[in-house]
């Protein structure tokens, strides 16, 4: 038989499924057990005392952490009478120094001034909040006994607003953990504090790494509906390279069974069907440009569609502490674990490189190999081609440049390289796309020229750019590269449907957007962020015909016309043309008279062109929004 005690303060305000069965209403109001039951209050004491090294002793919490309406009372419970409940609603882990739990706790719409969101961050950038920081409350609770605890912490936030979870349009994250852990000079992880250097800026207890400066949080996350998902405790690191000196720092969280859940065995993102976890990431909401909060995320939108590894993510409102934290893109972190989750691939039996071969995870001999065969042999042959074909997957290869080159990243290919394998003698290098936060910048800028031709020495010495250059040395590779970069321009990268991506993704943050502009002052208003996106709309629309004109110089024309001279029919080869992609054309004689007209809906038309009369014609074709022209002899 068990015995459940409740604190003593507790006992006339039992939650409705308490194991005291039997009460009755005094004409107070109040709702205590009858008082056969205290006849035997010696005897349940007895055996309470005495199973209580037996079974768990734990807290409840009357009211289920997350949105609420109205103001309520709090209460806590405790299945072991003896025992003392103290808590804390400042983050800290409580102690018997906190408040000692005697009543109720009024929880209500948090208006007290913010703790946490008046520390400075950064050394630059960073300025206070413009208004008031909205605030939620989280409490931390534990039962102890002669001064020691015997329950797990019990931590749980409340949102109290008219509107409930319809106060934000996206799910919640609640961090929750001592405020030395990321604001402390020592130890803090989210402040420059004691290791930061007046004048540099990549200096600072935030540029640190490793499990040392890894520090004890607990997540909630609550659907955007107002559902609770999951609550556990895990590790946190300041995440990013450049985006660490900034005021919004990127956050890693990482679940360890020290921490109590070796995972975060939930489905957080609705585009993949996967539900256990390792790490997470909590992306800044701009961490390398000051406007745009959905850059990434788009870009992960776009190469997903072109079949790339992408990092599945959803936007949410952060609270550090109880205090707004603004908007962050909470999303799948690139390393081996990603590899096991979305592949089915044991993470210890992944490889994966970034850069120029900088080990990440695994070991990089297949890596060197194949670079040495690169190095050291002629891939213009179809033997040597067939040989890397083992080592490479060529077409994930390809979509992948092309995202990278259309997507205009300043720090391609310097940075953001990273590629990995299954440690299998038959498996082959794959490319992840990894961050897009310093794309879409300038339309019409482009590295297809210095990358594909070594008109000088630059990227000489960067492997991946040996490899691009080596493979473009063979004339089936170039033909599947330009038909591939052409497909996608015409397709996934369409400015039909990348300005109705950045349409989508701009109607569901604009609502989030005000009350993110102060909290953080950049973007500094809502026009400047809605400039911002007027750009990569621009971007979008421009961007292809700009590739096109680029690859013709540096590939040739997109397009081969056969036999020419020409007898009785012109074949005409369009790379990478679709059925669903019209190219208009039009055949002129050397007075400029129309002749022939009308439009290819295929990869091989052909031009019947034996009634016209010898002599010299000229073919135009309207394709991928840029017109060319090219003579052509009839004989």
């Amino acid at each position: 038989m068990i015995f459940h005690f409740f604190h003593s303060n507790s006992m006339q305000n039992l939650p409705p499924n308490s194991s005291c069965t039997f009460k009755v209403q005094s004409e107070f109001g109040g709702r205590f057990c009858i008082p056969i039951i205290y006849a035997f209050l010696f005897i349940l004491f007895f055996f309470g005392q005495k199973n209580a090294s037996s079974q768990p002793v734990n807290l409840a919490f009357s009211h289920p952490a997350g949105w609420h309406v109205e103001p309520f009372d709090l209460q806590i419970f405790i299945n072991y009478l003896p025992a003392e409940i103290y808590y804390t609603l400042n983050g800290e882990l409580p102690d018997t120094s906190s408040m000692r739990y005697d009543e109720a706790i009024f929880i209500e719409k948090k208006t007290t001034a913010p703790n946490y969101a008046v520390i400075p961050t950064a050394p630059e950038y960073w300025q206070p909040p413009q208004g008031e920081v909205f605030q939620i409350t989280t409490i931390r609770a534990a039962g102890f006994l002669d001064g020691e605890r015997i329950t797990p912490y019990h931590t749980a936030s409340y949102a109290v607003h008219e509107l409930g979870s319809s106060r934000y349009p996206f799910p919640v994250v609640s961090l929750v953990t001592n405020g030395r852990n990321f604001f402390d000079a020592e130890v803090g992880i989210h402040i420059p504090g004691a290791l930061g250097e007046a004048g540099n800026l990549q200096t600072g207890n935030h540029y640190q790494r490793g499990r040392e400066w890894e520090r004890l949080v607990h997540l909630e996350f609550f659907e955007a509906d107002g559902t609770p998902g999951i609550a556990q405790d895990c590790g946190v690191r300041v995440h990013g390279q450049y985006s660490r000196q900034l005021p919004q720092k990127s956050m890693r969280l990482y679940a360890r069974e020290e921490y109590g859940d070796k995972d975060f065995d939930y489905r957080f993102f609705p585009q993949k069907n996967i539900d256990d976890y390792k790490r997470l990431v909590l992306r800044a909401a701009n961490p390398n440009n000051f406007h745009v909060p959905f850059k990434d995320e788009l870009c992960h939108l776009l190469v997903r569609e072109m079949g790339l590894e992408y990092q599945a993510f959803t936007p949410v409102v952060a609270f550090v502490n109880g205090e707004y934290w603004g908007i962050f893109n909470l999303k799948e972190r690139h390393d081996r674990f990603y590899i096991q989750g979305n592949y089915g691939i044991d993470d210890d039996g992944v490889d994966m490189l970034e850069r120029s071969g900088f080990v990440v995870d695994g070991e990089a001999a297949a890596w060197m190999e194949m670079m040495n065969f690169v190095r050291q042999n002629d891939l213009s042959t179809e033997g040597n081609y067939a040989t890397i074909n083992e080592y490479l997957h060529l077409d994930n290869f390809i979509d992948f440049v092309v995202a990278e080159l259309y997507l205009e990243l300043w720090d391609f290919p310097e940075n953001n390289l990273k590629y990995w394998r299954e440690r299998t003698p038959d498996a082959r290098w794959r490319w992840l796309f990894n961050d897009g936060d310093s794309a879409m910048h300038e339309y019409w800028k482009s590295k297809i020229r210095e990358l594909l031709t070594p008109l000088d020495n630059a990227y000489d010495d960067e492997p991946f750019v040996v490899l691009l250059r080596k493979l473009l040395t063979n004339e089936t590779f170039e033909a599947r590269f330009y038909q591939g970069f052409l497909y996608h321009l015409n397709h996934s990268l369409s400015p039909t449907n990348v300005l109705r991506k950045i349409d989508s993704l701009t109607n569901v943050y604009d609502p989030a957007m005000p009350e993110h502009i102060r909290r953080w002052g950049y973007p500094a208003t809502m026009n400047d962020y809605h400039a911002a996106v007027a750009h990569i709309r621009q971007f979008a629309a421009l961007r292809p015909a700009a590739l096109v004109a680029d690859l013709e110089a540096t590939l040739g024309q997109p397009f081969e016309v056969f036999p020419n001279p020409v007898g009785t029919q012109l074949n005409i080869h369009l790379y990478g043309n679709t059925v669903d992609n019209a190219v208009e054309y039009i055949l002129y004689n050397s007075l400029g008279k129309d002749v022939l007209s009308g439009v290819f809906s295929e990869n091989m038309p052909t031009l019947d062109v034996s009634g016209l009369a010898n002599g010299v014609y000229f073919l135009r074709l309207d394709l991928y929004g840029i017109r060319y022209s090219i003579k052509v002899i009839k004989v």
